[in-house]
């Protein structure tokens, strides 16, 4: 049931009326059991993962916080940390380190792997339950006070499947006091529902058909069509994922819901650094809070924080999925951090004065644009074997320019400014709010009916799910 099927909006007005209608103590169940329907739509047998996680991590919150003695509180945090890891472990990454170590000992099935379904968006809901125990071991955030109220917190069903990963202190009060009413301007939640369906529907699916055929033969891919390749992947993802996070954020505020932002016009980075402060922004600050920092984040010499830094990004490129192509993603952006940071340390960009800043500075964004797109390679490539033959395919050097893929990649990267400048200038997701109401109305019932009516012709196969399901 995806957030743009017919099936999901019947799904969104019913619980919508029904909460709606019911008094103020049921709204909460009505929202906790249309969650839970959500989730069971992909597959019914894993809503015991969820009650499992959420049982535990509530009774261990509870406890946490009552707790004083130290060996107590630690063996609770334990408990908590185990059990959602070992979840994340069994159903994600078993398969990957039994046949990692089948390798090194020369047996391909010296180990057995189990026939194992990933569960939809496990990494998702596991962080943010593990997120919630961690802040009260450490004392920033209360418990939930009761048990439906951090049912909700976890399987919040427009963030449920992919995010963004919420913290305690911002989603756990919205939903104590959730009366299902939308206090928000309505306008914002046309604009971000309009930018999802823009995203995701009209430019990603269209976009990844063309990524497919590429890279299903990427045999007989020249140098040329091999950035092509990555150049519309990384619109794609981009546009896919960011789709998504519009989406979940409309739809939450539909019930008064206020999700973070998830994305930040990542692409006008001007520094790797920047970057992961602007894509996947939920997880850059999972991985900050709950990795980095309890790793020694900067506190220690210059080498160890290059050493918490590297080994983060490893940990968030396997967090991604159990395979060696997201294990050598994570370190490539590890690189680039630890090499920022060297950088940073020499102070090499502080000698430019005023006049050549913004020339300066508009080579770094292309600069961190390129690095970046190397790094989708190994995301996009279906195991580590096609990324080495498309590496060696690409240092053949053999670039004979396709006009036709030009094109495409220039119309695309028009759409990509024509969407993205204007919030990044004005600092803002809503800067269509700032049309008049009547234009404004006009200009997206016309711009959606156009992008509908064109998408009928050239969408060359059905509407997919959203890439980070997957994780």
């Amino acid at each position: 049931m995806l957030f743009f099927e017919p099936a999901f909006i019947y799904f969104l007005i019913i619980v919508k009326l029904f909460i709606s209608l019911v008094d103020k103590k049921n709204k909460k169940l009505i929202l906790l059991i249309s969650s839970y329907f959500f989730y069971g739509f992909w597959d019914w047998r894993f809503l015991g993962l969820i009650w499992l996680s959420t049982i535990i991590d509530f009774s261990v919150g509870k406890l946490l916080y009552k707790a004083i003695n130290n060996d107590i509180r630690k063996k609770l945090l334990f408990i908590s940390i185990s059990s959602n890891l070992l979840i994340l472990c069994a159903f994600k990454y078993y398969n990957f380190f039994i046949n990692s170590l089948n390798i090194i000992i020369g047996q391909s099935n010296y180990f057995n792997s189990l026939n194992i379904i990933l569960p939809v968006g496990i990494s998702f809901y596991t962080f943010q339950s593990m997120a919630y125990t961690i802040d009260i071991y450490n004392h920033k955030i209360k418990p939930a006070k009761t048990l439906i109220d951090f049912a909700n917190f976890i399987a919040f069903f427009p963030q449920l499947v992919a995010g963004p990963i919420e913290k305690a202190k911002n989603l756990l009060p919205q939903i104590e006091n959730f009366r299902g009413s939308c206090s928000q301007d309505i306008s914002k939640i046309i604009i971000l529902i309009f930018f999802g369906y823009l995203k995701k529907v009209l430019l990603a699916d269209n976009i990844g058909a063309i990524v497919d055929d590429k890279f299903f033969k990427h045999e007989v891919l020249n140098s040329f069509d091999i950035l092509i390749a990555l150049f519309l992947f990384s619109l794609q993802i981009y546009f896919d994922f960011s789709g998504y996070s519009d989406f979940a954020r409309g739809i939450a505020l539909i019930f008064g819901i206020n999700l973070i932002k998830n994305f930040n016009q990542p692409y006008f980075s001007k520094s790797p650094k920047e970057f992961w402060s602007r894509w996947h922004i939920s997880l850059s600050n999972w991985l900050k809070n709950y990795v980095y920092i309890p790793l020694g984040g900067n506190k220690g010499s210059f080498l160890k924080t290059n050493v918490n830094v590297m080994v983060t990004m490893i940990l968030g490129g396997l967090w991604h999925g159990p395979s060696w192509n997201f294990v050598l993603w994570g370190f490539l952006h590890g690189s680039y951090l630890v090499v920022n940071n060297i950088l940073l340390k020499i102070k090499i960009f502080n000698n430019f004065n005023r006049d050549k800043l913004a020339f300066i500075n508009i080579l770094k964004t292309i600069f961190t644009f390129v690095i970046i797109l190397i790094t989708w390679l190994p995301f996009r490539s279906n195991n580590f074997e096609t990324t080495l033959s498309v590496l060696k395919s690409f240092f053949q050097l053999n670039f004979i320019m396709n006009l036709s893929d030009l094109k495409v990649a220039f119309i695309l990267f028009v759409v990509l400014l024509a969407i993205d400048l204007p919030a990044y200038v004005l600092r803002s997701h809503y800067y269509l709010k700032r049309l008049p109401k009547p234009i404004f109305y006009i200009l997206i019932t016309c711009l959606t009916i156009f992008g509908s009516v064109v998408n009928l012709f050239i969408s060359s196969s059905p509407n997919k799910p959203f890439i980070y399901f997957q994780f």
